[in-house]
């Protein structure tokens, strides 16, 4: 498993077990950022 499918994978386990609607979003910013910049992580 890559380092990017790990953040993926626990930025998903974190919304899915949250109990609080701050806690299901929390993961959001991880999310968008690889959606958006996880290309240059791998190029670079």
């Amino acid at each position: 498993m890559s380092d990017i499918q790990g953040l993926r994978d626990l930025a998903e386990i974190v919304g899915a077990a949250a109990l609080c609607g701050l806690g299901q979003m929390a993961g959001n910013p991880v999310t968008s950022w690889l959606h958006f910049y996880g290309e240059g992580l791998l190029q670079g």
